[in-house]
């Protein structure tokens, strides 16, 4: 798949997931609250570039 970029969301508290998402080579954004879901989550991106 060609896409211009990729994102992901993990919670807060979930390590492995998010380790496994650095280890894919996704970045690290920022953390947000999702208040439709009521929890907080790290935002995760990839450029098609990188």
């Amino acid at each position: 798949m060609k896409l211009p970029e990729l994102f992901a969301t993990t919670e807060l508290g979930n390590k492995a997931f998010h380790n496994a998402l650095l280890k894919i080579r996704l970045h690290y954004v920022e953390d947000f609250y999702f208040e439709q879901e009521q929890v907080n989550l790290h935002w995760y991106k990839m450029k098609s570039s990188e």
